[in-house]
């Protein structure tokens, strides 16, 4: 998905009300590897997009950094983090959502399965 796809959608769900839920930021070499190829983080791009102004709940966070935690925690009222800790320990996939820092920041942090084809469970 572009930022094309992104702003009307957001759009779409501030007049409408449902939140949104996204794939952002899933791993820390997607959000280290973001700013090389669009010039910011996954997470600024969902800030300049309007995807957190509309209400979020990013999937996963594991590359949420320290310098994007404000973006989220200023629409903390409407944006939430899921992270699926089985899912990412089962892989060996480090490091793992910022729960504690994103907590401090405000920002509800929801845990989940990811579905089975990610760790051939769904229990928690």
């Amino acid at each position: 998905m572009n930022d094309a796809d992104l702003r009307p959608l957001a759009g779409h769900a501030r007049e409408l009300g449902p939140r949104m839920h996204i794939h952002a930021a899933e791993h820390v070499e997607q959000t280290r590897s973001s700013p090389e190829r669009r010039g910011i983080t996954p997470i600024r791009v969902l800030y300049e997009t309007g995807v957190l102004q509309a209400g979020a709940l990013i999937a996963h966070g594991c590359g949420i950094v320290e310098q994007d935690l404000p973006l989220p925690a200023e629409y903390a009222s409407t944006t939430a983090v899921a992270c699926y800790p089985k899912a990412h320990l089962k892989h060996a996939l480090s490091p793992l959502t910022p729960v504690r820092e994103l907590l401090g920041a405000g920002v509800t942090v929801a845990v989940g399965t990811d579905g089975a084809a990610g760790h051939n469970t769904l229990d928690v």
